[in-house]
């Protein structure tokens, strides 16, 4: 049986702020990086496969031989060798995750988390995870008094601090919020790093072929409450806004954008959100059982001057979709 502990408990025992598990990964560097570089008062420690590769990450922020001795833990096979992820975790308060695709190692890495009963962080940007999780270790987590927080990183962050903000906002001068739209803008980027592309690839796969509706679902029979509290209707006289765009692109007049429809997670990590605040705190002020849902928009914008650009997107966005419908798709999307 699970003994519950408070968390002021629980970090009085530890002596590691914080352990990062894929910290030689493309993400993982740069979390040890800014820890070291912003926050050199946390005792931080990392968590991986390879000794050789933790090193060189340790080294590149000043580690000492010291350092490196009590700050590095190997796992090499997550799967296997369980017992020892949980004890490079029970010295930490928090692990931050940011080994992916997580739909292949996440369950094993938030598994060994609850069993330390150190709090959990991760960087997923995958719907399906998020779903699956909450079956796995929702209510054993709750037991054991673990938090466990999924897609605490770049675009999910800002899509849900975005989405709160305008709702509060409104909300303080006794308005309803009856719509958000989140658009995303990026400047620079000709390339995703290889475990978000296939953790894409994955995701898109997984949507095509009804896996991620019977996830979906399996929360829905799991989680009555979820239903129990759903919000009420729209109010009829609310706008029908923002609009989502379709196969073509939409237009922003106000911030002179094109706009397409963005297939990340934001959109299912800010419901997710919305769903949390009703079913737990039915009285919140800005998301209680008593309050409609705004519509919610997500979109990714592109200069309106720049049509290529434009066209470029969505060309590849169909040829990507299209692929990853298909098993085949997928190898060829994974090998490339």
């Amino acid at each position: 049986m699970t003994m519950t502990t408070s968390r002021q408990e629980r970090y009085s025992t530890r002596t590691i702020d914080i352990i990062v598990h894929g910290a030689t990964g493309f993400t993982g560097k740069r979390v040890v990086t800014h820890l070291a570089k912003h926050h050199s008062e946390l005792n931080v420690a990392v968590c991986g496969r390879s000794q050789d590769k933790l090193t060189a990450v340790a080294n590149s922020v000043g580690w000492n031989e010291s350092k490196c001795k009590s700050s590095i833990f190997v796992v090499s096979d997550i799967v296997n060798e369980n017992d020892k992820l949980v004890a490079a975790f029970a010295n930490a308060k928090v692990l931050i995750a940011c080994a992916g695709p997580y739909r292949q190692c996440g369950l094993p890495i938030l598994k060994a988390a609850v069993e330390a009963r150190t709090d959990y962080l991760d960087l997923c940007g995958e719907p399906q995870f998020f779903d699956d999780a909450l079956l796995s270790f929702d209510r054993e987590a709750r037991s054991a008094g673990v938090l466990a927080c999924h897609a605490a990183a770049f675009d999910c962050v800002p899509a849900e601090l975005g989405a709160a903000l305008a709702e509060r906002e409104l909300l303080k001068n006794n308005t309803s919020c009856a719509g958000v739209e989140v658009i995303h803008t990026m400047q620079n980027v000709s390339c995703a790093n290889a475990t978000t592309w296939h953790a894409a690839v994955d995701g898109f796969h997984a949507a095509a072929s009804g896996e991620l509706a019977k996830s979906r679902q399996k929360v829905k029979e799991n989680y009555p409450e979820f239903k129990e509290t759903m919000p009420p209707s729209r109010p009829a006289e609310w706008a029908k806004a923002p609009v989502t765009p379709g196969l073509l692109p939409g237009y922003n007049e106000e911030l002179e954008l094109r706009t397409m429809k963005f297939v990340g997670a934001d959109s299912s990590a800010v419901r997710s959100s919305w769903r949390y605040l009703r079913s737990r705190k039915p009285d919140h002020p800005r998301k209680g059982t008593s309050i409609p849902e705004p519509k919610l928009s997500v979109l990714i914008g592109m200069d309106s001057k720049d049509s290529m650009s434009a066209l470029k997107v969505m060309g590849f966005g169909a040829t990507f979709s299209f692929l990853a419908r298909y098993k085949w798709g997928c190898d060829m999307l994974h090998a490339n």
